[in-house]
């Protein structure tokens, strides 16, 4: 098997909206009510290459496209907002766009609901559930990050008898 090269324009954007979110780091370390978001973020980012298995990372291949262009150009767009304006939470949704348009070659419901649970991983969640127990909203945040694990790799379930797949 060939070691697949990725393509250099979307991971010098993931590496650049990583490097704009990196005060991730420090509120996932002294935050309580961000204690396992980390963990949370593992799981939700691993969930594409753990769908497809790694021989799926997007490569250079003229024939089909490799990666989602206007996800990438909408995280762009959103760390430039979040360096204007000093919003961390921009920040924190252009590495959210740029890792799901590295991944995803195009954006169907099944990958629609896993980016939308990339929010069980942002300071903004735990600060939205600030007044709930800590253990709870940790358990919340598992719970998301599994359900959008869950979208991802609903393609390998059948329904019935016969093999008709999960159209999600």
């Amino acid at each position: 098997m060939r070691l697949k090269i990725p393509e250099p324009i979307p991971c010098a954007i993931v590496l650049w909206c990583g490097w704009k979110s990196r005060g991730l780091l420090r509120s996932w370390i002294e935050t309580p009510f961000d204690e396992l978001a980390w963990l949370a973020f593992l799981i939700w980012a691993l969930a594409p290459l753990t769908s497809r298995g790694l021989s799926s990372i997007p490569a250079a291949d003229h024939n089909k496209p490799t990666c989602d262009r206007p996800l990438l150009y909408g995280a762009v767009v959103l760390t430039i907002v979040g360096q204007l304006s000093d919003l961390r939470f921009c920040f924190h949704l252009s590495l959210m766009l740029a890792i799901a348009g590295a991944l995803l070659p195009t954006v169907n419901l099944r990958s629609f609901i896993w980016i939308a649970s990339a929010v069980c991983w942002m300071p903004a969640f735990g600060w939205f559930f600030r007044h709930i127990d800590e253990h709870a909203v940790t358990l919340i945040r598992m719970a998301i990050a599994s359900t959008g694990l869950l979208a991802i790799h609903s393609h390998r379930y059948t329904l019935g008898r016969r093999s008709k797949k999960v159209l999600l």
